[in-house]
């Protein structure tokens, strides 16, 4: 028997927590492996070496993705599969389970921070809406001025920032924090 597991994450402490929290201590073997960015392992837990964990990092390699942990259980039923039949039984079930995954695009985010002359919010707001920011809060101050922090794709930074300054006239400039 085996039961294949992924899942998303973004720093390698979350993979281990993955793994620690998926395993089953009564199984033969727990193989996996993860890619964050360049970091990548893997694990053979007990099989021989390069035998389960390279095959499912090459089953990661081959679906092309990143942030990404795969953990295969195996209960040992009495059959030796060979040191082939393994990495076929371990690739094969990594490829399956993302295969049949859901692929959800992530793009890495940024908080603006920017103080605003109460009579610039409206243009401030039609930049933010125009780069799709989300989650914009406000914090009034008795000055007048409002600061708003909001939410972005960090690719679009510097668009914004640009943007903003000549919405504003230069009153308003975005601050990464």
């Amino acid at each position: 028997m085996a039961k294949f597991l992924s899942g998303t994450l973004w720093h390698p402490m979350q993979a281990e927590q993955f793994i620690e929290g998926h395993k089953d201590s009564s199984a033969s073997h727990n193989c996996y492996a993860y890619k964050l960015s360049q970091e990548q392992r893997a694990s053979d837990d007990g099989e021989p070496s390069g035998t389960a964990g390279q095959p499912i990092l090459t089953a990661i390699n081959a679906e092309n993705l990143n942030g990404v942990c795969v953990l295969v259980t195996r209960h040992f039923g009495g059959t030796k599969l060979g040191t082939g039949g393994l990495a076929r039984a371990y690739g094969g079930a990594a490829r399956e389970c993302l295969r049949l995954a859901e692929k959800v695009v992530f793009q890495r985010q940024a908080i603006l921070c920017m103080q605003v002359p109460f009579n610039s919010l409206g243009a401030v707001y039609t930049v933010l809406n125009k780069h799709s920011a989300r989650q914009p809060t406000e914090h009034y101050s008795a000055s007048g001025e409002v600061e708003i922090h909001a939410e972005v794709a960090e690719a679009v930074v510097p668009d914004i920032q640009r943007d903003m300054l000549n919405a504003t006239s230069g009153a308003v400039e975005p601050k990464v924090v």
